[in-house]
């Protein structure tokens, strides 16, 4: 009877190559009982509806019965071993949870694990499901919140800056590398990752032991992210979008845009600005921040002036972005960094994530703010 059911799989996603697989290794499923979706369609087309099929993963009868979908198709497999569970999962209130649960997953299936290709219907991808991809992305800002709350003090002692440098690259990449619901949805899942990582990195007890944690670390997210890039980890692709919002004399042709040092530069300002203004200060996910403020400024509690200056450096970071005044903006900069840096040193040097060193950081911000400044802006190269 095993071997008249065959599943038919999305074979660009590994969740369900893993699933489908784990089926035929426990026997649940007959040797031949999963085969890709192009070849099952192309052997039981006029059998398979197409539309749910990409929404709904088919298990096909070989002996001319019904095609399940989705959750009743893997009620069926899993019944075979276990009916007394799968009664139970058959409840309206326990069918209904069921469901409604993997329609989010299956929705969403590629962009939680970062898979990238085909994505013809045929293929078996799925439709976009506008809902279903803000449920993902309200779900994912909801963990990353979550752990960066929880990890609040973790951070606020980091023994190095490597998870405050990918803040910085993720949120630029909000900016930058999404192009459409899917780019939001692989970097929603790549966020995830990255937050609960480095909260485990900076939640060891001892600074060298994060130290010697940030290189795997490392390692693992650019295999990630470079996973998750469409066609590889392009860093022009990456950039594209977020110049053609703000490169006004680019030359519109359609063909693929190369960032100048200027505009590369303009983003990884801006980054800076939008983590220590929107995670450091606004919402207080590093309490340091008001901490310094109100030892500097001679205050019991800061809170509210350091969420006003937090938005001070989201309007900076936008003001960045724009690159309109971009001399006038690269002379504020210099001037808000030297004076804060300065006070800070004066009159907190124990607060500082590396004390009276980080003097030494933020001169060489100051050297890129200038050479920023002392940079053309002309159209991108177009190649």
């Amino acid at each position: 009877m095993k071997t008249e059911k065959i599943i038919l799989f999305d074979e660009v996603c590994p969740l369900c190559r893993v699933y489908t697989g784990a089926f035929v290794a426990c026997r649940w499923l007959g040797p031949e009982g999963r085969i890709p979706f192009p070849e099952g369609l192309g052997r039981w087309g006029n059998r398979i509806d197409l539309d749910r099929a990409r929404r709904e993963i088919p298990l096909v009868d070989t002996a001319g019965g019904p095609t399940l979908y989705g959750i009743d198709a893997l009620l069926w497999i899993i019944g075979e071993r276990f009916p007394r569970l799968v009664k139970l999962a058959r409840f309206p209130w326990a069918h209904r949870m069921l469901t409604a649960a993997y329609h989010f997953i299956s929705a969403n299936r590629r962009v939680i694990v970062g898979a990238t290709g085909a994505t013809r219907p045929e293929d078996g991808a799925p439709p976009l499901d506008k809902k279903q991809r803000l449920a993902w992305l309200g779900l994912t800002a909801l963990l990353v919140t979550a752990t960066l709350a929880a990890g609040r003090e973790f951070w606020a002692t980091a023994a190095h800056p490597f998870g405050y440098l990918w803040l910085a690259a993720t949120a630029a990449a909000g900016a930058a590398v999404v192009r459409g619901w899917d780019g939001f949805g692989r970097l929603a899942g790549h966020a995830v990752i990255g937050t609960v990582l480095w909260t485990a990195v900076y939640a060891l007890p001892f600074p060298i032991a994060q130290w010697l944690a940030a290189a795997p670390v490392l390692t693992v997210l650019f295999i990630d992210a470079r996973r998750r890039c469409p066609r590889g980890f392009d860093f022009h692709q990456a950039l594209e979008f977020l110049l053609q919002k703000t490169t006004p004399l680019r030359t519109r042709i359609g063909r693929r845009v190369v960032p100048t040092l200027e505009q590369t530069l303009r983003l990884l300002i801006a980054g800076v600005w939008l983590v220590n203004g929107l995670w450091c200060k606004f919402l207080g996910f590093v309490p340091r921040h008001e901490a310094i403020a109100a030892r500097v400024l001679g205050l019991e509690n800061a809170r509210f002036l350091i969420q006003l200056i937090g938005l001070a450096e989201i309007a900076m970071a936008a003001w960045i972005l724009s690159g309109v005044y971009r001399r006038l903006s690269a002379a504020a900069q210099i001037t808000l960094v030297a004076l804060m840096n300065a006070l800070e040193c004066w009159r907190a040097p124990d607060l500082l994530l590396f004390g009276r060193w980080n003097a030494v950081f933020a001169l060489g911000f100051l050297i890129l703010l200038a050479r920023h400044a002392r940079l053309q802006t002309p159209a991108a190269t177009v190649q």
